[in-house]
């Protein structure tokens, strides 16, 4: 026995911590507080205003208010009371006919009928009554409320297991489980059953996923009556549970840093991922490290708080992309806001300037050019030597005229170009953001699915 809780933690203090906690907590499992807790949960605590707007008669709406009645008188311990209530509510009073059919009243009186350390007088307590209110209510729930109504199965399991009726009880508590898979509570109890029908592998296989999906059952387990009549039980659970446990926080361990590398590896646009939130992947490596901290001490509360760290961790996957997402866009509007827009205007002042330059050169040559021949003194040396110069000149400002037109043309396309390629930058600029506003989380963002509990 003793070795048993060392399984559980090496951490006296952890435990004193457990046991100052849930005592009393333990204390209502083991005489079945469930139920209790359960009408607190879920559609089982739908408000009166809510109830009243499933009515459809007035009769009905007058068992809602009963079940209300009965609620409230349950929660003050007032069991006579609260049991006298729920009958009305479901076999009606006077001229109103109750309403038999809603879920939530069937359930209410399986756990009057069913008892606990509270409730244990037996004028309330009627197991076979609480199984067949349980069922009922099962029944009721159907498959619009599947939780509920494998809630409801796992109560009715628990009835009939107090009544000896253990393959019954397991088929209770396995029709439950169907619906609510996750019932840790419903697993344990169904481990309980397998072990009074002597089914002791099958015991201890629902034992160990109760506590691998919380490791209080194994306190719970290690003191309950039934389980350590046998030595040869309980232990064996145990280290199983604690390999299990180990050996799960490894998996996930590597799958985390797995989905790690590759959410850091994201690329969108050429901007990979931890170049711009490497803060937030560096925070998500050091919640990592950290678990390893827990897991160190080799004990199931040590691994099953390591895990759910990692768990955690993994968690805040979609919340970096967020920063990814807003980041990016951000970085792409500091850019459109940092890069000025090309001048829609060439720089001609200086070509103007060779145009009138060439044009007036040009035009005075000619007119020169014409007095000569006007005036009939081509044939003179000087006329002819002025003449020469002239043209040489004239070819000049023609060259350098057709480079001025040619220098012209090429700077305006350029600057055409340029405006062109900014509005191409411009226009992908603002259709990335685009695509990164409306884009919904990549996969290797979301947080890791089939996890294992």
């Amino acid at each position: 026995m003793d070795r048993g809780f060392t399984l559980l933690s090496e951490n006296i203090e952890a435990v004193e911590s457990a046991i100052r906690q849930g005592t009393d907590e333990i204390v209502s499992t083991l005489n079945w507080g469930f139920s209790e807790v359960l009408i607190s949960l879920g559609r089982m605590n739908d408000s009166l205003t809510e109830l009243v707007k499933l009515a459809r008669t007035p009769s009905q709406t007058w068992a809602f208010e009963q079940f209300e009645i009965a609620r409230d008188e349950f929660r003050r311990t007032l069991y006579p009371e609260a049991l006298d209530s729920i009958t009305r509510a479901i076999s009606g009073h006077g001229s109103n006919t109750g309403y038999k059919t809603d879920f939530r009243f069937s359930f209410l009186l399986g756990t009057l009928r069913l008892g606990s350390y509270k409730n244990s007088s037996p004028e309330i307590v009627d197991i076979p009554r609480a199984e067949e209110a349980f069922l009922a209510s099962a029944r009721y729930a159907g498959t619009d409320c599947a939780v509920e109504a494998g809630r409801a199965l796992i109560c009715a399991g628990r009835a009939a297991y107090l009544q000896g009726q253990f393959k019954r009880a397991i088929s209770h508590f396995a029709d439950g489980l169907i619906r609510v898979p996750s019932d840790h509570e419903g697993i344990y109890q169904l481990a309980r059953a397998y072990f009074a029908d002597g089914m002791l592998k099958d015991a201890s296989d629902s034992l160990v996923k109760a506590i691998l999906m919380d490791s209080k059952h194994a306190i719970i387990a290690a003191g309950d009556a039934d389980f350590i009549s046998k030595k040869d039980f309980i232990e064996p659970s145990l280290r199983t549970a604690l390999i299990g446990s180990e050996e799960r926080y490894k998996r996930l361990y590597h799958r985390a840093i797995m989905a790690t590398q590759q959410a850091s590896g994201f690329v969108y646009c050429g901007v990979v991922a931890h170049l711009l939130v490497s803060d937030r992947l560096a925070n998500v490596s050091i919640e990592y490290e950290a678990t390893k901290k827990l897991a160190v001490t080799g004990t199931l509360v040590g691994f099953e708080s390591a895990t759910k760290e990692l768990v955690s961790a993994l968690s805040t996957f979609p919340s970096i992309f967020e920063a990814f997402r807003q980041r990016f866009i951000n970085r792409n509007r500091d850019n459109l806001s940092t890069r000025a827009e090309p001048s829609p205007k060439t720089p001609t002042l200086p070509l103007l300037s060779v145009f009138c330059f060439v044009g007036i050169t040009t035009f005075v040559l000619l007119f020169i050019g014409a007095l000569i021949l006007c005036h009939g003194a081509y044939d003179n040396p000087m006329c002819q030597s002025t003449s020469k110069v002239f043209g040489q000149i004239f070819i000049i400002s023609c060259v350098v005229g057709v480079i001025a037109v040619a220098t012209y043309l090429f700077a305006h396309e350029s600057s055409e170009s340029r405006r062109s390629d900014y509005y191409a930058w411009q226009s992908n600029m603002n259709d990335e953001i685009a695509v990164m506003r409306d884009m919904p989380c990549p996969s290797v963002w979301q947080p890791l699915t089939n996890l294992p509990w």
